[in-house]
């Protein structure tokens, strides 16, 4: 029985799946009992957690790749432009060529390319003392941006001045580090802080904490490192749950 995937918007977007036996009546399910709008509905063809088109186990096993490959492509009445990230560095310009002219265009297929544009991976030292990432909102859909600047001032000056959208965050990068490592699943996969008390209130998920912290070393961690409106966090008002 076929497996669908679904986003529906009202205010915000959600996304989840349901098992039924046809688009339409999940369309006619949906539309029953929800008053969000039905964005789109996505026919599950490959999956491992469903075992659907799925035969072998394979293991992802990280190799160097480009940062990202741009390629202007066209078929007969059509062009588009692909950002592709994570190709492997063994790929030739051929055998990419070979591969995307499997692909379609809307309905028709890609007979040829403008322009393929290969980019170095961003090193671990990359400078990072002009980066900054722009979060905005257009109706329900979030986009993020990244543009280089020496001000977040002129950042926002050129959003404000050129996207019609509402500004929401801008994020200067203090940190930067692209190494890849094995994800064993060793760890907790989130563990959630909550503080309420009279003065604060504050909830938090961690992702992927290390198994071998103790519960008490984590509380004076957090005790030490994370603030509520500057002021510190007493361990006695932190509570933990673990997934």
């Amino acid at each position: 029985m076929p497996y669908y995937h679904i986003t529906s918007s009202q205010g915000r977007a959600d996304t989840f799946t349901i098992e039924s036996t046809s688009k339409n009546k999940v369309l006619t399910f949906l539309n029953t009992i929800s008053t969000a709008i039905v964005r789109n509905i996505k026919e599950i063809v490959y999956s491992k957690t469903y075992n659907i088109n799925h035969t072998l186990d394979t293991f992802f096993v990280p190799v160097p790749t480009y940062h990202r490959v741009e390629v202007f492509a066209y078929s007969e009445n059509y062009s588009k432009s692909f950002t592709l990230y994570n190709v492997k560095r063994t790929i030739t310009t051929d055998e990419l060529k070979n591969n995307l002219l499997k692909l379609y265009i809307l309905n028709e297929q890609i007979i040829g390319f403008f322009s393929i544009n290969f980019y170095d991976e961003v090193a671990n030292n990359e400078n990072i003392d002009f980066l900054y990432q722009v979060q905005y909102k257009k109706n329900s859909k979030t986009y993020t941006e990244e543009f280089y600047s020496d001000s977040y001032q002129k950042v926002k000056d050129f959003f404000e001045n050129v996207i019609n959208g509402e500004l929401i965050e801008i994020r200067k990068y203090v940190h930067l580090d692209t190494a890849v490592i094995k994800d064993d699943g060793d760890y907790h996969k989130r563990v959630n802080l909550y503080v309420n008390n009279d003065d604060s209130f504050l909830s938090i998920s961690l992702p992927k904490i290390k198994k071998d912290i103790k519960h008490n070393h984590l509380l004076e961690l957090i005790s030490d490192t994370i603030k509520i409106k500057s002021l510190p966090i007493k361990k006695e008002d932190i509570r933990l749950t673990y997934r």
